[in-house]
């Protein structure tokens, strides 16, 4: 089996988890790790906590464009069930966004 890398490693000593959940995650996302492999692509995640100074960075990591989010489709809030359903359809190469006026 291939080891964790060291952000998993990283990730599971800053949050706390049992060894055997950060197991079961990196064995649920072998499946995106290895087509980021064959794409040539790295595959990273992205944890945050509800911290103002944590989000402060996230915000200017994106606008300095060292983020990239992918966004598949934007709904508007009176089409949160056509969002879940689209979500929940597997159809959805990105992240769904919900605009909130």
């Amino acid at each position: 089996m291939e080891a964790w890398p060291s952000s998993w490693l990283a990730f599971a000593r800053s949050w706390g988890l049992n060894p055997i959940i950060v197991l079961a995650i990196s064995v649920m996302s072998r499946k995106a790790n290895a087509a980021a492999r064959r794409h040539k692509a790295r595959y990273e995640y992205l944890f945050s906590r509800a911290d103002g100074a944590q989000l402060s960075e996230i915000t200017r990591l994106v606008e300095r464009g060292a983020i990239k989010p992918l966004v598949d489709k934007v709904f508007p809030l009176e089409q949160v069930r056509d969002a879940l359903a689209y979500s929940e359809s597997g159809r959805a190469t990105g992240k769904v966004v919900i605009r909130v006026a």
